[in-house]
């Protein structure tokens, strides 16, 4: 709804945001020669920041910021679309600008058009850096990795991702016991040869789940979550912003 609400222009520009979680910066420098629809995904190279009125192109703020991100289908679509209508032909050419083909002035694009489009559906408070948090949220929904997370969103580290985002991986208290069960289980077995409950029927589910975890590519693919295997201090923060609903 919020990006039908930015009217076409801009359709594709909160459409790359809340998928693809580029920083809206990011997405206001981007340039035609950036985008590959044949493989569908951006390029991040560039940033746009305004100071005292003036208008700049700098480096991203890491080195980890100049990275490829994928696109989903059906934001490649839009973007498609987007470029055929609004972006001129120059490789150099931005992608995104204003009416009058301009760069983005980000904090007028705000007050403009983003502002108005966020109360018209009822979604007052949402900033557009907030689309950056819906795009982790559903990259973890769908079952992404801190690492993969990372590299998407040109964070500096996982360490950041864990901060920020781990309140969010997949996981309850539930899937952590019975994680511990498992790994009992294997500790057990190398140690008597047998785990469980002694019966026959306990040692029979012992070894479907030892076979299930040796044979696994993954952890994940045993039903065990890969942070069951790691050792980390790190505490989960409270998310920065609020991400949208999917």
């Amino acid at each position: 709804a919020l990006a039908d609400a930015v009217g076409p222009r801009y359709r594709a520009l909160v459409l790359v945001a809340a998928y693809c979680g580029p920083r809206i910066g990011e997405i206001a420098a981007l340039r035609r020669r950036s985008v590959d629809l044949a493989s569908r995904s951006i390029t991040i190279t560039e940033t746009l920041v305004e100071v005292r009125g003036h208008i700049h192109f700098n480096p991203p703020k890491t080195a980890r910021g100049v990275r490829s991100v994928p696109l989903p289908r059906h934001v490649a679509e839009a973007l498609a679309a987007h470029l055929h209508e609004y972006t001129d032909d120059d490789p150099d050419a931005l992608v995104f600008t204003a009416e009058g083909g301009t760069p983005l002035r980000v904090s007028l694009w705000r007050r403009r058009v983003f502002q108005p489009a966020v109360k018209q559906c009822g979604l007052e408070g949402l900033r557009i850096h907030d689309l950056r948090h819906t795009a982790v949220t559903l990259w973890l929904r769908v079952g992404a990795t801190p690492v993969e997370i990372a590299r998407r969103a040109g964070h500096s580290s996982v360490a950041v991702v864990l901060d920020r985002y781990g309140h969010l991986l997949p996981g309850s208290a539930d899937e952590v016991t019975d994680a511990l069960d498992v790994l009992a289980s294997r500790a057990g077995r190398s140690q008597n040869g047998s785990t469980g409950d002694g019966t026959d029927a306990g040692r029979a589910t012992d070894r479907v789940r030892l076979t299930l975890v040796h044979n696994a590519e993954t952890p994940a693919a045993a039903g065990v979550p890969e942070w069951a295997y790691t050792d980390s201090n790190c505490g989960p923060l409270p998310c920065e912003g609020s991400a949208l609903a999917n």
